[in-house]
């Protein structure tokens, strides 16, 4: 993005994708995304309309590197082991993108 004073700051432009992952967090129902070490984990809404039986399509689709732990909160956790840091963001887009497609729209 460029305006009359040049290139976006790269902190302004950091800022403004956190703002946007944390609208698409609250669209798919998430109350926190944390990283622990390796892992990211995805805390959702208990509150939430998932579709149960999409879930093991969708641990499926990252190849053991993403298990559900069934508590009050349901947390997805993935290990991001072997992804580039460059890379994280959009990995976490994509997820997050994925638990919204569990959701029950009814």
């Amino acid at each position: 993005m460029t305006d009359r004073y040049g290139d976006t700051p790269a902190p302004l432009i950091r800022l403004m994708d956190v703002a946007l992952l944390r609208e698409e967090a609250h669209q798919a129902w998430l109350l926190s995304i944390e990283q622990k070490g390796s892992k990211i984990l995805f805390t959702m809404n208990p509150r939430a309309k998932v579709r149960v039986e999409e879930i093991d399509g969708f641990l499926k689709q990252y190849r053991n590197k993403m298990k559900i732990k069934p508590e009050a909160n349901p947390v997805f956790v993935f290990e991001s082991t072997g992804i580039p840091k460059k890379d994280l963001l959009a990995k976490v887009r994509e997820i997050i993108g994925g638990i919204q497609k569990l959701q029950d729209k009814s």
